[in-house]
């Protein structure tokens, strides 16, 4: 129980740090949420519709991991960013 709490908080925090990487970059993002993952989607500018890709998931159980290297999740995130700018245009 105490464990799925911590997982939980973890998740958020990470949450957080990606939700500001995407609001500096000013990119159209949601959070899609299943019982063992968070799955981050970006809006596809090519199509007129509402159409998202997921470009980051993260396991939940491993959120504490990356909270334990949260400077080379950033960099992770900041490199994944760049690679989904690149390919958008």
């Amino acid at each position: 129980m105490i464990e799925k709490i911590l997982n939980n908080y973890f998740t958020r925090k990470l949450l957080e740090e990606i939700k500001w990487s995407f609001i500096v970059r000013d990119l159209d993002y949601r959070f899609k949420d299943d019982k063992y993952n968070v799955f981050v989607e970006t809006k596809q500018k090519k199509y007129a519709n509402e159409y998202y890709r997921p470009i980051i998931c993260i396991n939940k159980k491993e959120s504490f991991r990356y909270m334990c290297d949260l400077d080379e999740f950033r960099k992770h995130i900041d490199k994944i960013i760049e690679e989904y700018r690149k390919e958008e245009e």
